[in-house]
């Protein structure tokens, strides 16, 4: 059960799943919170800060070593080849102490105004948000196992993803993602701060799976990114059965979170997969993202994202499984996905592509 949200007496009955001997259970919603909604004009200035420094931390981030190279670049060309350069000397100094500052240790050191700051303001950005928990309807949500939390769609700048990652109901939640990302300086501190991140890599997902605490991961990663347009609702999920395995490995239950609207963030060409998709397979994102008119590095305003979070699928604890088994629960999961989708997607939404 949520820490947080609004009990709702509504009770739904899912539809059969995809994979064999495994009928969905019945469900209802347990808790449902979100902002009032915002029918016209512009989100207030203290959502489009805190949004766009997420952003920005995010992209500057991941171009600190061209940053890094340009300024050594321009400290070589006016201070050793001409007669100044004091001034890039000491930027460069300024940042590379910056950088420096962000690989301190900062474990339990969360600043909880930051966190609230992020918590309430990113939402509101939106012209309308919502997170809901669903649970069974018969065994409820009590459960002493950990859970892993699997976050689709990717989007561009994981707009759901990033609304969750500083919300109450997701405080003992370790947030894990892309390790080139993890690594980089400024987006590692800004997570540090309002979080307790981890990389997706087993040296780090492995840690975390001993101790038994709950995670939250995003299994489409860059490829879902490059996926991504505003007329296809679109997973990458075909091929990604690791985080099943482990999951079976280490006795963890997995519960699908699915952001409805994150499609309609920015807008982004679509075409040339096969490219893009090979990119991804080096670890670059390959993306061309257009968001808001006034700043297009901002997802649209006019968004709404109604993100769902579906009951526990109770896994069985296998210390070494099969491929079988692996993929029989692969299968169980994608069905769980799928049926969550269609019962809860708008008239508006087209149906759910697994790539």
């Amino acid at each position: 059960m949520p820490k947080a949200g609004t009990h709702v007496p509504s009770v739904v009955r899912e539809r059969r799943g995809a994979a064999e001997e495994h009928d969905v259970p019945k469900v209802r919603v347990a808790a449902s919170r979100g902002t009032p909604g915002r029918t016209g004009g512009l989100p207030g200035l203290l959502p489009i800060i805190t949004i766009l420094s997420y952003i920005v931390i995010w992209v500057a981030s991941c171009f600190t070593p061209v940053i890094f190279a340009g300024m050594a670049w321009m400290v070589y060309q006016e201070w050793v080849v001409g007669d100044g350069g004091a001034a890039w000397a000491a930027g460069l100094g300024v940042y590379t102490a910056v950088i420096a500052a962000c690989y301190v240790p900062t474990k339990g050191m969360v600043w909880p105004w930051l966190r609230r700051q992020m918590a309430t303001q990113g939402p509101q950005y939106m012209a309308k948000w919502r997170l809901s928990f669903e649970e069974e309807e018969e065994k409820g949500d009590a459960e002493d196992r950990p859970v892993m939390y699997g976050v689709h769609p990717h989007g561009v700048f994981c707009m759901g993803w990033g609304t969750l990652v500083p919300s109450p109901e997701f405080s003992g939640v370790r947030f894990c993602f892309a390790d080139a990302l993890y690594l980089s300086p400024l987006f590692r501190a800004l997570c540090n701060l309002i979080s307790c991140p981890s990389g997706v890599s087993l040296p780090h997902l492995l840690p975390i799976m001993k101790q038994q605490q709950d995670l939250a991961l995003i299994p489409g990663g860059f490829e879902e990114a490059s996926l991504h347009v505003m007329d296809k609702e679109r997973v990458y999920l075909k091929g990604r059965r690791g985080f099943i395995k482990l999951a079976l490995q280490h006795g963890y239950d997995v519960r699908a979170v699915y952001s409805f609207g994150e499609r309609s963030t920015y807008y982004q060409p679509a075409g040339l997969y096969w490219l893009r998709l090979k990119l991804n397979s080096f670890k670059l994102p390959a993306i061309l993202p257009f968001g808001w008119a006034l700043c297009p590095i901002l997802p649209k305003p006019q968004a709404e994202l109604d993100v769902w979070v579906s009951a526990r699928l109770r896994l069985p604890h296998i210390p070494n499984p099969s491929r079988a088994e692996v993929a029989h629960w692969h299968g169980v999961y994608v069905a769980r996905l799928r049926d969550l989708h269609a019962r809860r997607k708008g008239a508006a939404d087209p149906d759910l592509e697994i790539w």
